[in-house]
């Protein structure tokens, strides 16, 4: 979960490119653009807000694993799905801020 906005940042990350490896540079900036503002800010705003509820939860209560000889302390585990929220976040302004940057 962690290198999921590594992934994105060295554009390595899977897409079905039917039509979009055919397009130019200047076309995949923008639809790379709309995309991050569409999709990618929506699904940051629902990983931070319900990674935070799910790991809160965890943390409030000390959550442990149920299985015998389990993990201690399940929230910090719990804690990584609203980090990658956050990393992913940052990495979304970061390819936002990138366009209006090249494009002046």
């Amino acid at each position: 979960m962690l290198g999921i906005a590594y992934t994105m940042s060295k554009n390595s990350h899977v897409r079905i490119d039917i039509l979009y490896r055919n397009f130019s540079d200047s076309k995949k900036k923008k639809i790379n653009f709309f995309g991050s503002i569409l999709f990618g800010l929506p699904v940051c705003y629902f990983i931070i807000f319900e990674g935070y509820e799910y790991f809160l939860r965890s943390f409030l209560i000390g959550e442990n694993s149920k299985e015998a000889g389990g993990l201690p302390n399940l929230f910090l585990l719990k804690f990584f799905v609203f980090f990658m929220g956050v990393l992913l976040l940052i990495e979304i302004i970061n390819k936002i801020l990138t366009f209006f940057s090249k494009n002046d």
